[in-house]
Order: C-alpha cells, then sequence, then structure tokens
C-alpha cells in the first residue's frame, strides 16, 4: 500500500474544517490538488472516506473508522521529529550551572565527565555559591539550574531529589569516636563541633537533627565551605558531620566515617530550576546525567 503523509494531511484538515476550500486555504494548497491526493488515498484504501455534496463535506463510516488512526498516525511521526531536533540540539551549546561548593567538588565532576563523553560539542560551566544564593540565581534566570542542599522552596522553582545520603560523623583516625563501628548522636556531646554557618540549609538542618537528640550543641568553629571541614578535622580541631554520598572526599583526607545513628538522618541533593523558564535538551540531559551518576552511587 503507497499511502503518503501528504494524502493523511490533506484528509485530516478537510475532515476538520468540513471543507475542500477552507482546507485548501489553510494548507495553501489548490482545491483541485486536494481533491487529487483524496482521491488516490480512497483509491489505496478502495473505500470512500469522504461525502462530497455543494454545500458540505462529510466522513463517511470508513472515514470515521480511519480519522483516529490518521490522527495517531501524525502524531507519532510530529514526536519523532521533535525527539530527532532535541538530539541534534544536544550536540552543542553551553550549560550554566551553579551548585554548592561541595556539591561542584564532590558530585559533578564525574558526573560532567559522563555528559561530556556524550556530548562534546556542549560546555558546562559551573560556578560555586552558597544555597540561599543559588536559589536567587535561578530563580532570577541567570542560569539554567542549580544543586545544593535547600530546606525552603521559592514558589518560583521547582525542585527534584538528586540523592539521598545520610549524615556521618567525620573525625581523625587518632580520635576517640573512631573506635567505634557506630556512633549515636548523644555520643557527640563534649566533643568540639566543626560545622558550616547557621545561613547555610545544610547547617540548619543539622541543628534540628541536633534537636531531636535532645542535644544543645555549639560549634567550636563555624566555616562558610564544607571543604574546609575537612582541613580542619584532619588538624584534629574537632568532630563534623559528613553525608555519605561525599565520602571518597573525606576519604582523601585520611579521614574516618562512622554512621550516625539513634536516629539515623538523611542528606538530600536537589536540583532546581525556574518554573518561569523552560529548560533546553542540552540541559535537561546534563540533570538526567548527573541524577543517573548519583544513582550509581
Amino acid at each position: 500500500m503507497n499511502v503518503t503523509l501528504r494524502q493523511v494531511r490533506a484528509f485530516l484538515e478537510i475532515a476538520s474544517l468540513r471543507s475542500f476550500t477552507r482546507a485548501s486555504e489553510r494548507l495553501n494548497v489548490p482545491q483541485s490538488s486536494l481533491s487529487v491526493l483524496i482521491s488516490e488515498l480512497e483509491a489505496e484504501l478502495q473505500t470512500r472516506l469522504l461525502k462530497r455534496t455543494t454545500r458540505m463535506v462529510a466522513l463517511t463510516e470508513a472515514g470515521r473508522e480511519f480519522l483516529p488512526y490518521a490522527e495517531r498516525l501524525l502524531m507519532v511521526l510530529d514526536e519523532g521529529i521533535e525527539a530527532a531536533r532535541e538530539v541534534d540540539l544536544r550536540r552543542r551549546g553551553q550549560i550554566n550551572v551553579i551548585a554548592s561548593p561541595l556539591v561542584a567538588v564532590a558530585l559533578l565532576p564525574p558526573a560532567i565527565a559522563r555528559f561530556q563523553d556524550a556530548y562534546p560539542g556542549i560546555h558546562v560551566t559551573v560556578t560555586e555559591f552558597p544555597p540561599h544564593q543559588i536559589s536567587t540565581h535561578v530563580a532570577q534566570s541567570l542560569c539554567d539550574c542549580g544543586f545544593g542542599v535547600f530546606d525552603a522552596q521559592d514558589d518560583g522553582l521547582i525542585s527534584a531529589p538528586i540523592i539521598q545520603g545520610h549524615l556521618m560523623l567525620l573525625c581523625a583516625p587518632s580520635h576517640p569516636l573512631a573506635a567505634q563501628k557506630k556512633v549515636g548522636w548523644k555520643d557527640l556531646a563534649g566533643h568540639p563541633l566543626i560545622a558550616v554557618r547557621q545561613d547555610n540549609a545544610a547547617r540548619r538542618r543539622l541543628d534540628r537533627q541536633f534537636e531531636v537528640a535532645g542535644l544543645a550543641v555549639k560549634p567550636r568553629f563555624e566555616v562558610r565551605n564544607m571543604v574546609t571541614i575537612l582541613g580542619m578535622v584532619a588538624a584534629n580541631l574537632g568532630i563534623s558531620i559528613w553525608p555519605s554520598w561525599a565520602a571518597p572526599l573525606a576519604k582523601s583526607f585520611q579521614l574516618e566515617l562512622r554512621p550516625l545513628v539513634q536516629p539515623q538522618a538523611h542528606h538530600i541533593v536537589s536540583v532546581i530550576t525556574s518554573k518561569d523558564r523552560s529548560l533546553s535538551p542540552a540541559a535537561t540531559a546534563f540533570i538526567e546525567t548527573v541524577r543517573a551518576h548519583a544513582q550509581a552511587l
């Protein structure tokens, strides 16, 4: 059977408008050409699809039966065309990503390497910001997406979890708590704590966790960047709390990690995007790549 897309499009327009004249104007082709396309289609199907009178055009019973299949055919074709165009768009361009310093150093680099292997023509720019600044930049559409720990949802943002780890004790190998396989939150009492500042969402979540455990803890040292904690713990200035998904980075400093229990607490990294800005195919592919890498962890 030799049914063409031009014949199907002609049939759908006439069926929708119930007029050869209006369909001819919509498709910008001569009415005589439409008549030929419909005659050819009916000849291929060996049945009449349209009833033509001087006043109107109506579908025959066969035409009504054929109509949903013709609509589905063009819908699937349009989806295929769009998919093919998206693949082409993902081959070039630029993505502007912002992330918290810890996410930028511990989570994104392997994902970026994986993404560059798949899409070498797309340039990825990563800028580090504190989480509250990330939200502002994304809400103002100053970047494509942002990664970090967020404890408040802006109405103009869409948030989706990327990875969920759990909180662990971070300490020097010589620290007494390193001798335990698991550490309860109450075991932390009396030990100098190193934490990020209170303007960080991860710190606010940590403070809530201490409240749940019934502890009143005031950090001995406060830093702006979580990566700074590693150097301070390595110098045995105190202990800290660290997310499990960033364990390889902590171990590169020869530090010890122990599960925190009673209760176990989660540490969730999310990606945020602006509701007012459509993601490019390249940015969508990048987020998918980061999520796949996170799941592999």
